[in-house]
């Protein structure tokens, strides 16, 4: 082992935005999202060097940002970022997977992606 070189583990937590997974309209957005959600079900460990790396995933939905200010966001569907942050704190504190900021948003995404592909295909959500 090289001076000054950390052994050890960590966790990396990726945020996505649970619209994205369900939202046809922005296709390069929609796969980017989907690809990350897919990526992290399956490869949940990585070992860098002698480390390892635990991922997790945090979905928050809309959160008010800088970027959102003035756009008319659903107010009881959007987070802050100290809500996203406690969420995420929380995930790794528990070693929790996946996470969705607000709670409701596990059930609308269950429901989501329970409608067959043909069926999801024809809807404009």
């Amino acid at each position: 082992m090289a001076s000054g070189q950390v052994v050890g583990s960590g966790d990396a937590v990726a945020t996505g935005l649970v619209a994205n997974l369900a939202s046809s309209g922005n296709n390069v957005t929609g796969a980017t999202q989907y690809s990350l959600e897919v990526d992290n079900s399956t490869d949940r460990i990585f070992q860098i060097d002698d480390q390892t790396i635990l991922s997790r995933v945090a979905l928050s939905g809309f959160v008010y940002t800088r970027m959102t200010e003035g756009m008319p966001l659903p107010r009881p569907l959007t987070a802050t970022p100290g809500q996203v942050a406690a969420v995420v704190y929380k995930a790794i504190r528990n070693k929790t997977n996946v996470v969705y900021v607000k709670w409701f948003w596990r059930w609308i995404m269950l429901i989501i992606k329970s409608i067959p592909e043909s069926i999801f295909k024809k809807l404009k959500l």
